[in-house]
């Protein structure tokens, strides 16, 4: 059971679905719901208890979830003896992290970096364990296609929180705060739409959401959808329609290194209007998106 998705809190108008995707008959779509709300609704999260709270209200009642975990289910799980401050420094670390590839040593070396306790190596891999059992964190798996090259995909998950709210939370980021700093919501945003694929995909009983880097970084796509059958989508997330046309290009020349070609290829942004390009590629706002 996952947090709510954008359609299902009534922030996506649901028009197109991930079978449109798949065939390409994707029309003319407008989101209604704009930039601003789109960030708000990442702080707000998609928490069925608080939806229509307030963003002052909504972060008070994260602040009270991540606490009550911290300090009475961590020490149920993890043992009476320990101290839920390592816990919280771990979720923080990870939040720093959110929709990166980083490898647990890269979790300890910010864990130590911003706290005044101390952890070993084994410390984030343990936490991250506890962390899963109590549904906080839901990594995003490589994706190993057969290319034509020799290139090695790198198997180093995405990390993410359930919702990206706790991330937002954990980093102390409301949404003024967002909207002056956007490379963090960038990828907040980019855990929004993963989240919100994942459900529409698992719906569809599909094999599940992933992300492709080769080892050297040069290719990459930041979500790759697979059918039951092994057909591919490719998806790009930008925050803005000004960067859509390198995320095009970028998803042109990464998948043409496939053996399999895509069955789609697909740019989501927060708002705008749904269209297909004239090279094939799709546009999404993920406000326009729904199951089915």
């Amino acid at each position: 059971m996952r947090t709510m998705t954008l359609a299902e809190s009534g922030d996506s108008t649901g028009a197109v679905t991930l079978t449109d995707i798949l065939s390409g008959s994707v029309g003319l779509h407008e989101s209604r719901t704009d930039f601003q709300q789109v960030v708000s609704r990442l702080v707000t999260g998609g928490w069925p208890g608080w939806i229509h709270h307030g963003e002052v209200a909504a972060r008070g009642r994260i602040e009270a979830y991540l606490d009550d975990i911290s300090q009475v289910e961590f020490p149920q799980v993890a043992g009476a003896r320990r101290d839920p401050r390592r816990f919280l420094a771990f979720l923080e670390a990870l939040a720093t992290v959110t929709a990166h590839p980083a490898s647990f040593a890269t979790i300890t070396r910010r864990m130590n970096e911003a706290s005044t306790l101390t952890f070993g190596p084994m410390a984030a891999p343990e936490l991250f364990d506890m962390a899963s059992r109590l549904f906080l964190v839901e990594d995003l798996p490589a994706w190993s296609p057969k290319l034509r090259s020799k290139t090695t995909a790198l198997q180093t998950p995405k990390r993410h929180l359930t919702d990206p709210s706790l991330a937002a939370w954990l980093l102390r980021a409301n949404s003024d705060r967002l909207i002056r700093e956007l490379e963090t919501t960038g990828f907040l945003f980019e855990s929004q739409v993963v989240h919100d694929l994942r459900v529409y995909a698992q719906a569809l009983g599909w094999r599940g959401v992933f992300h492709f880097r080769d080892t050297k970084g040069r290719d990459e796509i930041d979500v790759v959808l697979e059918t039951d059958t092994g057909d591919w989508i490719g998806v790009e997330v930008k925050l803005g329609m000004n960067a859509v046309d390198d995320a095009a290009r970028s998803l042109l020349r990464v998948s043409s290194g496939m053996v399999r070609p895509p069955a789609a290829l697909l740019v989501v942004t927060p708002s705008g209007v749904a269209h297909k390009r004239d090279d094939a590629v799709l546009v999404v706002p993920l406000t326009v998106m729904g199951p089915g």
